[in-house]
């Protein structure tokens, strides 16, 4: 058996420095988590709500679309990293037109409280903007919520049966837009009247999230087994109406 000059076996002295290459290894990985890893962004998004205001001037007419969503964005790396700038790209794969699209521009960050408080009287911009949204530093391992108010200006109503809205994002890290999250919206007739006319919003889940199951209960006539016999309300039951139409007052 060979030994090394201390007298040890070689195969021990290979084994230590295996070890130590092992340590190292593992010292050099810890450090670039904990503190060397580059900005990496994660983000979790809520519902987005359409909402579309007409407005008219010297008999011409033109609608402003607003849509505003909550995000939720995390730097899952150990840098601080600057998020530049957001937009939703809204495709129209219906159309002819191959590759259709527009975009929505950030216009505002809002405080959720006075945004809904005054999305009806249409005066959160007054009351609820709270910033331009963007840019903004995220620090290693931080997480910020933000509500945000995208816009366009529309000349004509929208009939499509299918529109996608995607989120996108320039970090300082990517140096280009990225794609983040989509939501699909039916914007008919009917809705456009509602948003328009009645003020009402058009919401709809992103497509990351599990599609909401409209029965909330089972089976239908559970409530029969649940009550107490003959203390309801004079006149028949009615079957509950559970259905998610996707608008919102």
């Amino acid at each position: 058996m060979h030994s090394s000059a201390s007298g040890l076996p070689a195969w021990l002295s290979y084994a230590a420095l295996g070890v130590s290459g092992i340590a190292l290894l593992v010292a050099g990985i810890s450090l670039w988590r904990s503190q060397l890893a580059p900005m990496r962004l994660i983000v979790a998004s809520g519902p987005l709500t359409l909402r579309v205001k007409r407005f008219d001037s010297d008999e011409k007419e033109w609608f402003i679309a607003d849509a505003v969503a909550d995000f939720t964005f995390t730097n899952a790396g150990a840098r601080s990293g600057i998020v530049q700038n957001l937009r939703l790209r809204i495709d129209y794969p219906e159309l002819s037109i191959p590759d259709a699209h527009e975009y929505f521009s950030l216009t505002s960050e809002v405080d959720p409280k006075e945004y809904d408080k005054h999305t009806e009287d249409g005066r959160w911009r007054e009351y609820a903007k709270i910033g331009p949204g963007a840019p903004f530093i995220l620090l290693g391992r931080e997480s910020q919520t933000k509500r945000l108010v995208f816009w366009c200006r529309w000349e004509k109503p929208i009939n499509q049966n299918m529109i996608i809205f995607r989120l996108e994002i320039c970090s300082e890290r990517s140096k280009e837009w990225q794609e983040y999250e989509p939501w699909k919206h039916r914007l008919t007739e009917s809705a456009w009247e509602a948003m328009v006319n009645r003020r009402m919003g058009l919401s709809q889940y992103p497509d990351s999230w599990p599609r909401p199951d409209a029965r909330t209960f089972f089976p239908a006539n559970l409530h029969d087994y649940t009550g107490i016999p003959g203390a309801g309300l004079k006149g028949s039951p009615t079957e509950p109406d559970n259905r998610d139409y996707g608008f919102i007052d």
